[in-house]
Order: structure tokens, then sequence, then C-alpha cells
């Protein structure tokens, strides 16, 4: 199916909303006032999860679109197979359209547990800071093994689970479309 894909799939020159990069979140977070001022843990760790939120929204918003131009274009194949074929689509799309709300506002509540998971990394890995720190000081944070790193399995964990759980309905889709019998008047 993939190899007739009504839409070929396009390559961007750069990724929107990419990962922070060290020397970037360093500044970041001091030109937010997020590693001198005073501000609550909570806002502090809501300003500094903002990159990696916007990070974890875009990808999962990718991935909702891919499935769907994947749902799609396989429609287009399962009405070649005739009425069967037809009736399966049909059937898949009022599925699909029952469920999409309901399931997508209970994967919407997954990204303030990323965010809960972020607060305590980053507030544990602030309180080991010097009084004063500096640049450098964030900069380490993102050595192999260092809090971030860990944080982005997290992030990919999450990314993983809610892909595998769009594709099961169209892989259900696909299994029936291969078991489908001679279609007959």
């Amino acid at each position: 199916h993939l190899s007739q894909c009504a839409r070929p799939p396009t390559r961007r020159k750069r990724l929107p909303a990419p990962l922070p990069k060290p020397e970037r979140y360093a500044h970041y977070l001091f030109e937010n006032g997020l590693m001198v001022e005073q501000f609550s843990d909570a806002k502090r760790a809501r300003i500094a999860f903002e990159p990696w939120g916007r990070f974890y929204q875009t990808r999962n918003q990718e991935m909702k679109e891919k499935v769907d131009l994947l749902r799609s274009d396989f429609a287009t194949q399962l009405r070649r197979l005739g009425p069967r074929g037809i009736q399966l689509d049909y059937l898949d799309q009022t599925l699909h359209g029952c469920i999409e709300t309901r399931s997508e506002s209970h994967l919407a509540k997954l990204s303030p547990h990323l965010e809960a998971e972020f607060k305590q990394v980053f507030l544990d890995a602030r309180e080991l800071l010097p009084t004063d720190p500096s640049v450098s000081h964030v900069v380490d944070w993102f050595v192999p093994g260092g809090w971030p790193e860990s944080f982005v399995e997290s992030i990919m964990r999450y990314l993983r689970t809610i892909l595998h759980f769009r594709l099961q309905p169209l892989q259900a889709l696909v299994e029936a479309a291969c078991t489908l019998p001679e279609n007959r008047p």
C-alpha cells in the first residue's frame, strides 16, 4: 500500500520545534530569569518545560496527521476492492469518527503527566547548581547520561505509545482487508 500512496512523503529541510540544544536552552533559562530570579517552583518548571513541550506537541501532531493521511490513502485502496471493501471503509470511517474526539481528549491528558515528570527532574537538577550558576553549568546537564537524555527517552516512550495506539485500528483495518472474502454481488 505504501508504494501506491496518493501523496508521496515530503522532506522538510528544517525540523520545526526541535529538541532544545544545550547552549540555546541555557540562554533560554537565563533570559527568562529562571536561574536567578525568585519564581515559584511550579512557574519555573512550567516555563522551563516549554521548549520540550513544543517538541512533544509538534511530533504528536505530525504523527496524527501522517496516520490520518495513511488512513485516507488506504481508504482509496479499500474502495478498489469492490462492495465489501467499500463497506469496510464505511465501517472504519464511522468507528474512527465516533472514537476520535474522545481518544484525542484522553491522549491530550498525557502532556500534564510528562510536564510533571519534567518538573521533578528539572527542579532536582537546578538544586544541584551553585548559587550563582553560569551557562556552562546548564550546558553540563546535557552530557551523555544527564537528565535531559533520560527525559528525551521518556518523551519518545510517550510518542511511541501514542503512535502504537493510533496505528492499532489501522492495523486491524489492513488485516480485515486482507481477509475479505471474494467480492460477490
